[in-house]
């Protein structure tokens, strides 16, 4: 089922890298988007997994933030379409819940990281360097 995605070559060397933010919660999206512009990032605000889906098969997105339960798809069923899809970047769902059975599935459906809400907003920028070196693109996959 992978399809032709876009990958980093088919970005121009030297940009700053793509962090897709996807939440339901405009308030959510509108302070991590902040956050990633302050640092340097090229953010994508997104307010569903449908979206991100359209998003990635049309631009190379570094990373994802993906919030785990929003109306629709959530992360974990999207995770698994975008790896599916062919999608070789970072995914970190992000989520409310400390639950081990949601952690656990979103570590089967392709998700690089599980991470609280509140971790998130506590240490953006540590966790974005975590996940890839500034500058750096990932490299696809297959």
């Amino acid at each position: 089922m992978a399809s032709s995605l876009p990958d980093p070559s088919s970005v121009p060397p030297g940009g700053p890298p793509v962090i897709a933010i996807v939440d339901d919660d405009p308030r959510i999206r509108d302070l991590v988007e902040a956050e990633l512009q302050d640092e340097g990032y090229s953010p994508r605000s997104l307010p569903s997994a449908a979206a991100l889906v359209q998003l990635v098969q049309g631009e190379w997105v570094d990373l994802v933030l993906l919030d785990l339960m929003m109306p629709g798809q959530d992360g974990i069923s999207c995770t698994r379409v975008l790896r599916q899809l062919g999608y070789a970047g970072k995914i970190v769902i992000v989520t409310a819940l400390n639950d081990l059975h949601h952690r656990q599935d979103a570590q089967a459906a392709g998700a690089n990281a599980y991470i609280l809400k509140p971790e998130l907003v506590a240490d953006l920028a540590g966790l974005i360097r975590t996940m890839l070196e500034p500058g750096e693109r990932q490299e696809p996959q297959g």
